[in-house]
């Protein structure tokens, strides 16, 4: 889920060009075939390779564009406002069990939980008030 956000796209649209990004796949000593997980940078560096001449932007954006044809159904959406572009995966509440494709802005630092170094900062999708 990381990583399809991370391009803007939802899970099966990921699926569709995961084979471009397979370089960025973590095959380390704490690999888990059965929840994969990407370099970030190295998603970056591909995904610039790819459509750099193109287009430019964030990861996020530039990920529609990428062939096989990315259709609207491919697009990652926020969990909390449905809107395009999240940029994070947060969690519903601090239970910690259900993550969706976040916006920053539709989320909140889980204060209660001890910061893992060179983690992203797990988050919280925010009340509606």
């Amino acid at each position: 889920m990381w990583a399809a956000t991370y391009l803007g796209l939802n899970e099966k649209g990921f699926e569709k060009v995961e084979n471009i990004f397979k370089d960025a796949k973590y095959e380390g000593i704490f690999a888990n075939t059965s929840k994969p997980r990407w370099w970030p940078m190295k998603i970056k560096d591909l995904l610039y390779q790819k459509i750099h001449e193109k287009h430019s932007g964030l990861t996020w954006e530039l990920g529609h564009f990428l062939t096989p044809p990315i259709t609207k159904n491919d697009f990652s959406k926020c969990y909390v406002c449905e809107k395009d572009y999240p940029e994070i995966v947060g969690y519903t509440d601090e239970s910690l069990k259900k993550q969706y494709p976040m916006h920053i802005r539709c989320s909140e630092p889980i204060v209660n939980l001890e910061k893992d170094m060179f983690f992203e900062e797990k988050r919280k999708q925010k009340r509606k008030k």
